[in-house]
């Protein structure tokens, strides 16, 4: 049981105790009270020989409280003088009225009772003045008496017991601070060991987890670098990111074209599942407002960001996603409840060991988005005709070589339309090459929105266009055929809102196998379909014949 269960006075008593057991005041506190539990057992063994005995008695027993009154009370810096002297005053004063109620010394058994009041003063703090005061009390009453009543052959016993009980009492009072000396110092050093090695404990923590995050991060990056696309990229970071974080849930959310709204790519933990929002403006995040790392790291207070469910549950951060300059969007993580602590030292939080690694993260994607963006802006441009938006005549021809492998494995026909816009140099001299850009423009925009998944429309060159209808029958491609060449008849071309002449097309058909069983034997039958329709007075389908 603790001493601190007990009432508080007497709990309070102790700890003063426990803060002083080093030093001289706190050691004769348990001298104090041997020497008056010695007195009284001294006194019972005489017999109760004396009639003021239990005069004697009552003041022992006030001595005692009044002394740990005092030794209390010397807690107080200002008071402390006052009330230590006062705890040695009373030590004398008692024994000299013990020695006077008993008429003296009666039998050296008296001397006992001095020499422990004299022993619990030395014991008690070390006051040169008090020690002479004690000495000499014992002195001043004791000698008188003895010469008068008592034989040299006693005195000498009586000095010699005095003595020994002195000189046994300071050796005591040496071995017991010396042995709470050594006993503080192995526990300082014991208290010292254990803190060093909750220090290295931490250490080796600290060293490991950032070991095992490097080495994820080192994976993460290279794996990033060889994917070929966004999706394969996003679905990396999704996989990662539950090894990163396994203890969080978040998003990563990028900037639509408009540059106004951001969306989310990648969440991870089922954040989205929980609420978490799938789009929201650029103004309702701080950090992008602020162009820095955000963070909330007590839900109850502080700025939250609009697109965070109100009122947060969890602390979170927003780190924004910036290269070259850019900012693509933010990487959102939020701490889920009963995760355990990740400190990297002692006095770091958990949300700080997620904010360093986080920042770390955030470089790494925002790098990888900006490479991956950048590669497909390339790649779009390596394969996609500027002008029209449709895919050019290199893209056209890889497409058409694996369709065509592809066809023949599955034994499958497929339609090749090749169109050609009618009299488009007199176009342009009429209206000026601007304005045959933009009916170059509006007719890739008009096949790209009138064609099936499936298909690919491509610009062949000029004015020449070419689809590419797999699985398609020859009843199919014509009709298909026929139904575009109406629909551009009817397409306005406009010019500064001014309204062009509409255009026409001619087109020429071709089917694999029928008609050619290789790219070049089919590109060139329905190039001859083409001439075909042209020569016939333009605006209409031909369809190539049939190779026998």
């Amino acid at each position: 049981m603790k001493f601190t269960s007990y009432p508080k006075p007497f709990s309070q008593l102790y700890e003063r105790y426990n803060q002083d057991k080093q030093n001289q005041l706190g050691m004769g506190i348990p001298f104090l009270l041997l020497s008056h539990f010695s007195f009284v057992v001294l006194f019972i063994l005489g017999r109760f020989g004396q009639e003021y005995w239990m005069i004697i008695l009552g003041l022992s027993v006030i001595q005692t409280l009044v002394g740990l009154f005092f030794y209390y009370h010397s807690a107080q810096p200002e008071k402390a003088k006052f009330y230590r002297y006062g705890m040695l005053s009373m030590q004398c004063f008692v024994a000299v009225i013990a020695v006077l109620l008993s008429g003296g010394y009666p039998s050296p058994f008296w001397l006992t009772f001095p020499l422990c009041s004299m022993m619990s003063s030395i014991m008690l703090n070390h006051i040169t003045g008090l020690y002479i005061i004690t000495f000499l009390t014992a002195l001043s009453l004791g000698i008188p008496h003895l010469t008068q009543q008592t034989g040299l052959t006693d005195i000498a016993v009586i000095s010699a017991q005095a003595i020994f009980t002195l000189t046994a009492g300071l050796v005591v009072r040496k071995m017991a601070s010396l042995f709470l000396q050594e006993r503080e110092k192995q526990k300082g050093t014991e208290k010292a060991l254990r803190e060093a090695n909750d220090m290295l404990a931490v250490s080796v923590a600290q060293l490991e987890r950032r070991a095992h995050e490097t080495a994820l991060l080192t994976e993460f990056g290279s794996t990033l670098q060889s994917c070929a696309n966004s999706e394969e990229s996003y679905q990396v970071m999704k996989t990662f990111f539950a090894k990163l974080f396994p203890y969080d849930h978040g998003a990563i959310y990028l900037y639509r074209p408009s540059h106004d709204e951001l969306e989310a790519i990648v969440d991870w933990g089922d954040y989205l599942l929980n609420g978490g929002e799938q789009e929201f403006d650029k103004d309702d995040c701080w950090a992008l407002r602020r162009g820095q790392l955000y963070r909330l790291d007590d839900p109850s207070m502080g700025l939250v960001c609009r697109h965070v469910k109100y009122p947060p549950q969890t602390q979170y951060l927003c780190i924004p996603l910036t290269a070259q300059g850019e900012t693509l969007g933010i990487l959102h993580i939020q701490s889920q409840k009963g995760a355990p602590t990740l400190p990297i030292n002692g006095m770091q939080s958990r949300i700080d060991a997620v904010a360093t690694l986080a920042e770390d993260v955030a470089d790494y994607i925002a790098l990888a988005i900006a490479n991956q963006q950048l590669r497909e802006t390339l790649r779009i441009q390596s394969i996609r005709d500027p002008l029209s938006s449709l895919y050019n005549r290199r893209y056209m021809e890889e497409t058409l070589e694996r369709e065509i492998r592809q066809a023949k494995r599955q034994e499958k026909p497929l339609g090749v339309i090749m169109l050609d816009i009618d009299h488009f140099k007199a176009f342009n001299d009429q209206f000026g090459h601007d304005a045959g850009d933009i009916a170059i423009s509006e007719l890739g925009s008009y096949l790209k929105s009138h064609i099936r998944g499936s298909d690919v429309a491509c610009r062949y060159g000029g004015e020449e266009f070419l689809i590419i209808l797999p699985n398609t029958t020859i009843e199919k491609t014509q009709q298909r055929a026929e139904e575009l060449r109406s629909g551009i008849k009817q397409l306005p071309i406009k010019q500064y809102e001014q309204l062009l002449n509409h255009i026409t097309v001619s087109i020429g058909i071709a089917i694999y196998p029928d008609m050619g069983n290789s790219k070049v034997v089919l590109l060139k039958s329905a190039d001859n379909a083409l001439y075909k329709a042209k020569a016939q007075g333009r605006d209409c389908t031909i369809t190539a014949d049939v190779i026998t």
